[in-house]
C-alpha cells in the first residue's frame, strides 16, 4: 500500500483517516470476513 503524505495548512477533520482504514479493510479482506456467520458467545 502506496500513499503520498504532505503538510498544509488546512484544518484536520474527523473523517481524515477514514481512508486509511478503508484501504486497511480492502487489504486484510474485511468484506469477505464479515459475511461469515460465526456464534456468539454471552458471558
Amino acid at each position: 500500500m502506496e500513499f503520498e503524505i504532505s503538510y498544509t495548512n488546512k484544518e484536520v477533520t474527523p473523517w481524515g483517516g477514514m481512508v486509511f482504514l478503508k484501504r486497511m479493510l480492502e487489504k486484510i479482506g474485511f468484506r469477505s470476513v464479515k459475511n461469515l456467520q460465526l456464534p456468539i458467545h454471552t458471558f
